[in-house]
């Protein structure tokens, strides 16, 4: 049950976080070395990644045990494109799923945090859950966007 102790979340909640690519500064600013753009589908950063956001060497033999540092396409995600305040978000990113109890999910949230998950690049995450509630033979999809 959810805290209305009449609906149930279906599956797992998940992030998709959507990013920036980071860029070398041109400035005269002495310690400022890198540069974070708004989102654009042109700047979406789209690699993969160790955690804490590490570059993978292209000669590199990486292969990552989870996918929270790896893109994921709108086909991969089965995401929707999210019309938000600041930008229009893409339909992919990287995901994590939360689990299906409250102990897994803190226990993701804590190694997210440990890993750096959202950082200076992060321009958006989107929560999504489905909820059902039998009361009313209802099912329901949130869609929560931070920026």
């Amino acid at each position: 049950f959810i805290s209305d102790l009449n609906s149930y979340r279906i599956g797992p909640a998940r992030f998709r976080q959507l990013r920036v690519q980071t860029e070398r500064c041109q400035t005269t600013r002495i310690g400022i070395e890198e540069c974070y753009d708004s989102y654009s589908f042109s700047e979406a950063e789209k690699g993969v990644f160790k955690p804490n956001w590490v570059a993978v060497n292209e000669s590199e033999d990486y292969v990552p045990w989870d996918l929270w540092f790896v893109y994921q396409t709108s086909g991969e995600t089965k995401g929707v494109p999210i019309i938000a305040e600041k930008s229009t978000y893409g339909a992919g990113g990287y995901v994590v799923e939360l689990g299906v109890n409250n102990p897994t999910g803190l226990m993701v949230l804590d190694q997210l945090f440990k890993e750096t998950w959202i950082d200076h690049n992060t321009r958006a995450v989107v929560t999504e859950f489905s909820v059902y509630n039998a009361n009313i033979n209802l099912f329901g999809c949130v869609i929560l966007t931070a920026e």
